[in-house]
């Protein structure tokens, strides 16, 4: 089966029914937590700093979770996809740029990409969602991040994605806008869904 990992309990599983939909769609979804660090509470750092302590590198501790699920799961290494909210979001990302080879495809949820270089050998697919009225990460970027269209343009070069390829949907009488970029290497896409605050 494929694995989702989602960086929320398994109670939002429930709220949300993430875990109903995994058990009729037969996959499987593992919920972890951050690391307490500098900053007091649970956070993600998507970068690698070289120490193959699972406590000091979230790309690490990532490996390992999946080797673990592996190892009592029958699990489709093809089909391991990660997914967050906010600081999840940056994980995912971080996933992306350096575990590409273990993570097929990434969904955030108002995250952003932070700096990193990003092996380059290998494509990821990205779904994205983002709010207009995000307020913490902010849609248009800030002093702290950069815009979610800067993001989006970063994975369709790394993707080989021409801009060209652009289909916008409008849903929901308008409220969210689907921009699909498809035809990448191996297929990927690069999806964004700007939710507007306003409806």
């Amino acid at each position: 089966g494929a694995i989702l990992l989602a960086d929320r309990f398994v109670m939002i599983g429930d709220y949300y029914q993430l875990n109903s939909v995994s058990d009729e769609a037969g996959f499987i979804v593992v919920y972890p937590q951050g690391v307490e660090r500098v900053k007091g509470a649970p956070e993600w750092d998507p970068g690698d700093n070289a120490s193959q302590n699972i406590l000091e590198n979230d790309l690490v501790f990532t490996e390992q979770l999946i080797a673990d699920v592996s190892s009592q799961y029958s699990v489709d290494a093809s089909r391991i996809y990660a997914a967050g909210y906010s600081n999840g979001g940056m994980m995912a990302y971080g996933l992306a740029c350096n575990r590409a080879t273990q993570i097929a495809a990434v969904g955030i949820m108002s995250g952003i990409m932070l700096d990193a270089t990003c092996d380059t050998s290998e494509s990821t697919s990205v779904i994205h969602f983002h709010g207009t009225g995000d307020y913490v990460l902010p849609l248009n970027g800030n002093q702290d991040f950069r815009p979610v269209s800067d993001v989006v343009d970063f994975w369709l070069a790394h993707n080989n994605i021409s801009t060209s390829s652009l289909v916008s949907t409008d849903l929901n009488d308008g409220g969210v806008v689907k921009d699909a970029y498809t035809g990448g290497t191996d297929g990927a896409s690069v999806v964004l869904y700007t939710v507007h605050s306003e409806f």
